[in-house]
């Protein structure tokens, strides 16, 4: 791929398609690729938009709801996705779940009048809420002993903060 976000894109596409369930260290490639692909220029593309609402779903699918809040609350305001419908509703879906009704509503009224999904993007879509419907099956992540990551310094470190993306 001749750009990084299209690089990004096939790769994690071919995780989503080998694995069998959200787990670590797929978590782990998205945040390095929102890391990495941190670009204003960026900002109104659908499939950066994408890739950062999957992390976001990957962050509350592993047990990190406030995480997936900050994640998207950073989304809102940093104006990424703010012109495609799935980021409100994926938002308005995860305060559902966390039990924030009004807020869910709220979020879904402001994303009415957004635009609706290309046709590879609902593909996508498909593809990942498969793979969060999954309990995880990761050969990797069964191997990979807990204390290495968190000696790595790993744990709790997967929301966006402003020190980890640049601002303009």
């Amino acid at each position: 791929a001749n750009n990084p976000l299209e690089g990004w894109w096939a790769f994690l596409s071919l995780q989503l398609d080998c694995l069998k369930g959200p787990c670590k260290h797929l978590q782990q490639h998205y945040r390095v690729a929102t890391e990495k692909l941190d670009q204003d220029s960026l900002y109104k593309n659908e499939h950066y938009a994408q890739i950062w609402m999957e992390y976001a779903r990957l962050l509350n699918a592993l047990g990190q709801p406030n995480e997936a809040r900050a994640t998207f609350k950073y989304m809102k305001n940093e104006g990424i996705g703010k012109g495609y419908r799935l980021f409100f509703s994926n938002w308005a879906a995860l305060e559902e779940e966390l039990g924030n009704s009004s807020k869910s509503l709220d979020i879904l009224r402001k994303g009415r009048s957004a635009n609706k999904p290309t046709p590879e993007i609902a593909k996508r879509e498909e593809c990942f809420k498969r793979l969060l419907a999954k309990a995880t099956v990761c050969v990797r992540c069964s191997a990979v002993n807990s204390k290495r990551l968190s000696n790595a310094g790993m744990e709790g470190k997967f929301a966006p903060t402003s020190s980890s993306h640049r601002h303009s």
